[in-house]
């Protein structure tokens, strides 16, 4: 079983397979709370657009078979939103590391502690801050396999899921001018494991971020 969501204020467009189209516009109303990372804190302040380092600040969190959500037992579609599960606890927490793109493909295995589970059970919370230069639409290149969410300032997007092989699909986003932060969760509980996000829009640059204390 494969899906995947686009989540606006108005409702939810689900789409099951591969290969499908949709548009997605920002709301004021109705809002997924932004999940604050157990990593550190988003600075308040935007960088400085002219000199900062573009690409994503990835947090890289392991798990064992023992955890309920993961392993070929755990429960299959995961919740409407990130925050309802722990699979970003600072208590699963292995590595931090700068990623200049997220469009990585398939046989992505990034942590492996010699532990239980690895390197097949993991999770990933990217952050960066959008920049958007002109009132165009963005076009976003999601794939993933077993979960992913994407957010936009403080609102949930996207969100993929798949039992099998990867889900694909592509979104058209309508976004707001300026700076706005950029969240990127990731999980793989089961099975093949792939994730890539690509923005297609000249207008639509990312900057690493800078996290407070850090």
């Amino acid at each position: 079983m494969s899906a995947l969501r686009a989540l606006g204020a108005l409702g939810l467009l689900a789409v099951v397979g591969c290969q499908r189209d949709y548009r997605v516009g920002l709301q004021e109303e109705d809002k997924v709370p932004v999940a604050t990372p157990d990593t550190g804190e988003l600075d308040d302040d935007a960088p400085d657009w002219a000199d900062c380092g573009r690409g994503w600040r990835g947090a890289y969190f392991n798990h064992r078979p023992d955890h309920l959500d993961f392993g070929e037992d755990s429960p299959t579609e995961p919740p409407f939103a990130p925050d309802l599960v722990d699979w970003w606890d600072e208590t699963y927490a292995a590595f931090e590391r700068y990623d200049a793109s997220l469009d990585i493909g398939p046989g992505f295995w990034p942590v492996d502690e010699g532990i239980e589970g690895d390197p097949a059970l993991f999770a990933v919370r990217w952050t960066a801050w959008a920049y958007v230069e002109e009132q165009l639409p963005a076009t976003l290149y999601l794939t993933a396999s077993t979960d992913v969410w994407v957010r936009i300032g403080d609102q949930v997007l996207a969100q993929a899921h798949s039992e099998g092989e990867a889900v694909s699909d592509t979104i058209t986003l309508d976004l707001p001018l300026g700076q706005t932060p950029v969240e990127v969760s990731f999980a793989h509980r089961r099975g093949d494991s792939a994730v890539a996000l690509r923005w297609v829009g000249e207008h639509v640059n990312l900057c690493y971020p800078e996290f407070g204390g850090r």
